[in-house]
């Protein structure tokens, strides 16, 4: 249905929200969000929010960026951060060490991927069950990485069209 949905440059507002409605529906989380870099690069805040509490999400997903916090954002990052590994001496895996500074002004467990065109980051895709508390799984996480996988596929064909 992705590829369906755009067919020009002009369709990438809905490509990403079919993207999201994808995660919040067919993944079965409770809310997904698009955070796009600014121009400047010195921001990175959210655009598209669907689901529970989607107003709640919007006002906490904005972070001033740094040299640093840009390094962090590398194309193909997927990280599924779970809480438990916040407050205790389980060690957090490096991927989500270097995303802290996103991850630590979020609650509980949340999936979180590099949003990329061209091998560039462009912003981040962030999904989540908060709002139910059901604990995020593997399967979870493995259609987040598909539609994240599959939203850049068809980002690549429309810069080509």
């Amino acid at each position: 249905e992705l590829g369906k949905v755009a067919q020009s440059r002009k369709d990438l507002p809905l490509l990403l929200e079919t993207c999201l409605e994808g995660i919040y529906r067919a993944v079965g989380l409770d809310r997904a969000a698009i955070c796009l870099i600014n121009p400047d690069r010195t921001l990175l805040s959210a655009r598209i929010v669907v689901g529970h509490q989607a107003n709640a999400l919007h006002a906490l997903l904005n972070w001033p960026l740094t040299a640093q916090s840009l390094r962090t954002l590398q194309p193909d990052l997927r990280c599924w951060r779970q809480e438990r590994t916040k407050h205790s001496n389980h060690p957090k895996n490096p991927m989500e060490s270097a995303l802290s500074f996103l991850f630590d002004t979020l609650p509980g467990d949340a999936l979180l991927a590099t949003f990329s065109v061209d091998n560039r980051p462009i912003g981040i895709l962030y999904a989540d069950r908060e709002p139910s508390g059901r604990a995020l799984d593997a399967d979870a996480f493995e259609g987040f990485k598909s539609f994240v996988e599959q939203t850049e596929m068809v980002m690549r064909s429309l810069r080509r069209a």
